[in-house]
């Protein structure tokens, strides 16, 4: 049996994944933002994500201008996972084994609060 995968808000794409946009066809109209930085800034974002947790490529674009991709789900329709140690490695903001930081200076109170060695050297 495998590691567990834990699906947690923002980890998995969840409100704060998508930099906090609804999900709902491009809210950029009623909120009069360019529709050009929600796209860059949640790619942004995406990208940050991904340098912390690993060399798998986890997190999908929300899409483009033209095509919304509202529900972020792999080839056979399944949500995007991340494993606990992945998920504590954006908590900690730090891609290496590490106990706290970032979000967390004094790390989390669980038996499970080491992060992944998902340094990319």
């Amino acid at each position: 049996m495998g590691e567990p995968q834990y699906d947690l808000p923002g980890s998995s794409r969840g409100a704060s994944g998508r930099g906090g946009l609804p999900r709902r066809n491009h809210p950029h109209q009623a909120l009069g933002v360019q529709t050009p930085s929600i796209y860059t800034t949640a790619q942004r974002i995406s990208d940050a994500l991904d340098s912390l947790d690993g060399t798998t490529d986890l997190d999908q674009v929300i899409g483009t201008a033209a095509v919304a991709d509202l529900v972020p789900t792999d080839a056979n329709g399944l949500a995007f996972s991340r494993t606990a140690a992945q998920v504590l490695n954006i908590a900690y903001l730090n891609p290496e084994p590490v106990t706290s930081g970032g979000f967390f200076p004094a790390g989390v109170n669980s038996s499970i609060n080491t992060s992944g060695d998902n340094d990319a050297d």
